[in-house]
């Protein structure tokens, strides 16, 4: 993409649009962060810009459209020991602060739903890796399995637990797991959604590798 390229525009800020919309690219250029003062106080970090005319398609945002890669949104339950295969606790954006004893703070808006609109980008990455010991077990062969894809919400969820049941994401990660490591793993054990800490997050009776939605009711 360069300057004076005509664009189509198939979604905007607010969804999919209707019918076929264009722009044209005024402007390409690598920027710093904080280049531009917003309305809503966000810092746009620095990148690649484009500057268009939204003539007919809508381009607002706030501060809850966009969770960037550093937002936590999961707690690794026992993924510190060499030679053991994690557990996975992952949070979802409401229900109360997502925050247990144990667990860090988690920061963002995790007090509140935050719906997942239709038209909405969802970036997932999941991994499942196991070090061997070099000091007490280096024969342990090592697992380095992963899951990565781009998603678009055809329909608007409330939340992302939601999104994630309804589409069956499950079965598409288990379906593309990447397995580079010694011993593979054929698939993420999907526990499902829990509201307790209790148990260890239901996920004491569950084979590592294991991975829950939790969400907190705690208002």
């Amino acid at each position: 993409m360069e300057e004076d390229d005509r664009l189509i525009v198939k979604r905007d800020s607010a969804g999919f649009v209707s019918s076929c919309r264009y722009t044209k690219v005024l402007e390409k250029k690598a920027q710093s962060s904080g280049f531009i003062t917003t309305s809503t106080g966000a810092t746009p970090p620095a990148g690649v810009y484009m500057e268009v005319v939204p003539n007919d398609f809508a381009v607002d945002t706030t501060l809850q459209d966009i969770f960037p890669d550093t937002t936590p949104l999961y707690y690794e339950f026992e993924g510190g020991d060499y030679g053991a295969i994690p557990t996975s606790v992952y949070h979802g954006l409401g229900g109360g602060t997502g925050n247990t004893s144990g667990v860090p703070a988690l920061t963002g808006p995790f007090g509140v739903d935050v719906d997942v609109p239709a038209g909405s980008t969802i970036n997932l990455f999941m991994q499942i890796r196991r070090n061997p010991d070099g000091l007490n077990n280096p024969s342990v062969p090592t697992i380095d399995a992963s899951f990565i894809s781009n998603f678009t919400s055809v329909n608007g969820h409330s939340n992302i637990i939601d999104w994630f049941t309804a589409n069956n994401i499950d079965s598409i990660i288990n379906a593309n797991i990447l397995n580079q490591g010694q011993e593979t793993i054929s698939t993420f054990n999907y526990v499902g959604v829990v509201n307790s800490t209790a148990n260890n997050y239901s996920l004491d009776s569950q084979p590592k590798g294991s991975y829950v939605w939790y969400l907190n009711l705690i208002t």
